[in-house]
This record gives structure tokens, sequence and C-alpha cells, in this order.
């Protein structure tokens, strides 16, 4: 009998080490409940994520074609000052000339 007292108590003290190390489970189970419910937004991520590349490709297609148009423009801007300065030189004589006509109102 006393054997058998002795194997209980042992036993009583390893359920004890038990109930110590299972007291987390109730949090745990919380915790895997709250994973489980954001797996479709997990999923619609990934979804998403996994067309990044391509998007980023595109993205980077326009951004080179943007970039060309870009300069193209610059050139056109550049052509089109010198082509206003030249015009304005050209017309510098024709407002002297248009200083001296009389009813001119910067003449006056």
């Amino acid at each position: 009998m006393d054997r058998m007292a002795e194997e209980m108590g042992g036993l009583k003290g390893e359920l004890s080490r038990v109930v110590v190390a299972t007291d987390v489970l109730p949090t745990m189970d919380g915790r895997m409940a709250e994973i489980e419910s954001s797996m479709p937004v997990l999923v619609e991520v990934q979804q998403h994520l996994s067309r990044l590349p391509e998007t980023i490709e595109t993205l980077g297609a326009g951004i080179d074609s943007l970039a060309t148009l870009l300069n193209r423009l610059l050139a056109s801007m550049e052509t089109l000052d010198g082509n206003a300065g030249s015009l304005r030189v050209s017309l510098e004589p024709i407002g002297r000339i248009a200083d001296r006509v009389p009813g001119n109102r910067r003449a006056s």
C-alpha cells in the first residue's frame, strides 16, 4: 500500500506539471483562432503580391516611355526658345519703325 501511495504521489506531481504546461493552451487557441480568421485576407494579399512584379514591369515601361517623351519635349522647347529669340531679333527693326508711326500710343 505504501508503494501505491508513493506512486500516486508521483503521479500527482506529474499531473501538476502537465497542468502547468498546458495552461498556455487556451491563450494559444485564441491566437490560432485569430490567425485562422485572418487567413482569407492573407490569401488575398498574397494574390496581389503575386501580381506585383508584372505591375512593376508595366509601370517601369510607362516611366521609360514618359522619360522619352519628356526628352523630346525638352528638345522641342529648346528649339522653340531659339526660334522665339530669332523672331524677337528679327522684329526689333519693325518695332522701332512702329514706334515712330504717327498715332502710336508708345510714341506719345
